[in-house]
């Protein structure tokens, strides 16, 4: 709030359009009946890192609120479907790394979204806001290395 110079409701904003954002995001999830599971949350990891990047180091409070918005439109469509996801990708009875995923993924949708938005403003860490953002990246590109170089049934 104070590097932005905004007041309470409005440093409340990029967490709600993120919301909406993750309400209007399993629409586009639907186009995976249409061309496919792999090719669709691809995109949709993608986006999502993207925007991602350009949230983390932006210094303007509505380039943070879009880039929030389009994040959580990119990531919707990989949560609503999580499971089919990573069997897409991993198979988990064979694949130790899908197995772990299939659960992080899970135990992340169910209780980031769940006890993350109480938690958070509790906890006073002193590091910039990119390092989360940063490490999100990292793993979401050690995800897609590790997708892109597996065998994958058409």
């Amino acid at each position: 709030m104070e590097q932005f110079h905004v007041t309470n409701s409005v440093a409340l904003l990029p967490m709600t359009v993120y919301n909406v954002g993750l309400a209007l995001g399993p629409i586009f999830g639907a186009l995976s009946e249409s061309y496919g599971r792999q090719i669709m949350y691809i995109a949709s990891i993608t986006g999502a890192l993207v925007f991602t990047v350009v949230g983390a180091w932006t210094t303007t409070f509505y380039v943070i609120v879009l880039t929030r918005f389009l994040t959580s439109l990119c990531g919707a469509p990989m949560i609503t479907v999580a499971m089919g996801t990573l069997n897409d990708v991993w198979d988990a009875k064979v694949s130790r790394v899908g197995a772990i995923l299939n659960f992080l993924l899970t135990s992340i949708a169910i209780w980031g979204t769940e006890i993350g938005s109480p938690i958070g403003p509790r906890l006073e860490v002193d590091i910039p806001k990119h390092c989360n953002l940063v490490f999100n990246l990292r793993f979401g590109l050690a995800v897609s290395r590790d997708a892109r170089n597996r065998d994958h049934p058409p």
